[in-house]
């Protein structure tokens, strides 16, 4: 008998990094309504934070080729990188390019936009950073 030159690698869904991963997908599956209907920050909070450990650990359990078949993955990916890039501040004359409202509520309120600072394009980064961190949820979720 032949031995094989190359070892298989383990199946992935039999690891316990894969199965803790399930355990809590369906944790929060059954769990998001009722964060949906609640209005406390502290239960969409956890939500969230079940959902990134669900897929961290599931990117510890798969190998990289098998991200690359998720369908629509890198669409979502660039909707996250513009939602972050509205956060980061931008010279004055790009936020005039980009979006000219920005611009006119920075000038008229501030009133420093010839000085040179940069500025974010979104006008309350908080929001834009939640909203940021609530979609990247979502994504990971989908994965």
């Amino acid at each position: 008998m032949e031995k094989q030159r190359f070892e298989q690698d383990p199946d992935p869904e039999s690891s316990f990094f894969y199965r803790a991963s399930w355990y809590l997908f369906m944790a929060v599956l059954v769990t998001a309504p009722l964060a949906f209907g609640s209005v406390e920050i502290w239960s969409k909070t956890m939500m969230q934070l079940l959902i990134c450990l669900s897929a961290l650990l599931l990117c510890v359990s798969k190998t990289p080729k098998s991200f690359r078949r998720i369908p629509g993955l890198g669409i979502l990916l660039v909707i996250c990188a513009l939602i972050l890039l509205q956060a980061l501040p931008l010279p004055p004359v790009i936020i005039q390019l980009i979006s000219p409202q920005s611009f006119a509520i920075y000038d008229q309120t501030l009133g420093v936009m010839a000085q040179g600072q940069w500025f974010p394009v979104a006008v309350d980064t908080r929001t834009t950073l939640m909203a940021f961190l609530l979609f990247s949820s979502y994504v990971l979720f989908y994965v």
